[in-house]
């Protein structure tokens, strides 16, 4: 548990953390941790193709358990077509504002269960003092995962952090690529400003010390006048940055706020590629959970976003791994 009024207020701390993937057949069949550097691959297979999702699924509205179980039921049946249970694939799934309640549905859902890698699984794990909520990553269970960590940011007024994954891909030549993904929550609120800039900052950082770089995506509250500006000076790509604004909202249709304030992009995919190194392809997010509801409440004030990631070929392709360097303490 880390309770962050322990902590200086401006320093950003990096921790491990452990990945879970559910084992029927064990003894006590239960939620059991992966040793990420040592797992035998044999159920594993390294992907051309990623399909990413990203969603803020609204911790404060009412009823949060029934609406996070519809949203699980639309991932599963409407986003990637499980009709039957099955494996939807390989693909990362990024939540933000997860209640703790939300996140016990989730570990009970038979297709998680069957199908994912989930971290972290204890609210504990998420920045305090009050554990309200937080992030939560599931990766297809077939997805190598080669590192987890959680960074809890020191400029938050609002308990945020950052989860980063560390996956194995393949070009489409076949060579390994490394892909960072972090899945993050920025700060909250016009006053929030300083704060979220600066976490910003910090996931830019955070694909830098990857060598293949990576993607930072989640409920970035990016509706700053100069947002688009800062993901300019930080190198940082805008998947969505050939779509209209219109097809590219993803809060203020729905849920409270709605007509209150301007509609915004506040949910991001971006990307960030060292020099000489070959982009990740990914396709133009598509928006999801428009107009869903839960009876007669919207399942969240947030449009979720899925897209897709390559690893094309590039000069960099080697049989060597591809370093990831240490996070700075």
């Amino acid at each position: 548990m880390t309770d962050r009024s322990s902590i200086a207020p401006d320093k950003s701390i990096t921790k491990p953390l452990k990945v879970y993937r559910f084992r029927p057949n064990h003894h006590d069949a239960q939620w059991k941790h992966l040793k990420l550097h040592g797992e035998s691959t044999k159920h594993m297979s390294t992907p051309v193709q990623l399909r990413l999702v990203t969603w803020n699924l609204d911790f404060s509205a009412d009823h949060a358990v029934e609406r996070f179980n519809t949203a699980l039921e639309y991932l599963q049946f409407d986003v990637f077509k499980c009709d039957d249970g099955q494996s939807p694939g390989p693909c990362c799934i990024l939540l933000q504002e997860v209640r703790p309640e939300c996140l016990k549905e989730l570990l009970n859902t038979d297709w998680v269960r069957d199908h994912f890698a989930v971290t972290p699984v204890d609210p504990a794990k998420w920045p305090g003092p009050h554990y309200q909520y937080g992030n939560v990553t599931l990766v297809e269970r077939t997805v190598p995962i080669r590192e987890a960590q959680i960074v809890f940011y020191g400029r938050t007024e609002h308990e945020r952090s950052a989860i980063v994954l560390d996956l194995r891909m393949v070009s489409t030549r076949g060579f390994k690529r490394n892909l960072r993904v972090v899945n993050t929550h920025l700060e909250s609120m016009a006053t929030g400003r300083p704060n979220r800039l600066h976490q910003l900052k910090e996931c830019a950082v955070l694909l830098r010390h990857s060598s293949t770089g990576g993607i930072v995506a989640g409920d970035l509250n990016a509706f700053d006048q100069d947002f688009d500006d800062a993901l300019l000076s930080l190198e940082l790509v805008d998947a969505a940055s050939e779509l209209d604004d219109e097809d590219a909202f993803t809060w203020g249709e729905q849920g409270g706020g709605a007509g209150e304030f301007p509609r915004s992009r506040m949910d991001r995919m971006l990307s960030y590629t060292p020099a000489g190194k070959t982009r990740f392809d990914i396709t133009p997010p598509q928006k999801i959970g428009k107009g869903l509801q839960c009876g007669e409440l919207w399942v969240s004030d947030h449009f979720g976003l899925e897209a897709t990631l390559t690893a094309p070929e590039g000069p960099e392709d080697v049989n060597e791994e591809e370093e990831i360097t240490p996070e700075s303490q």
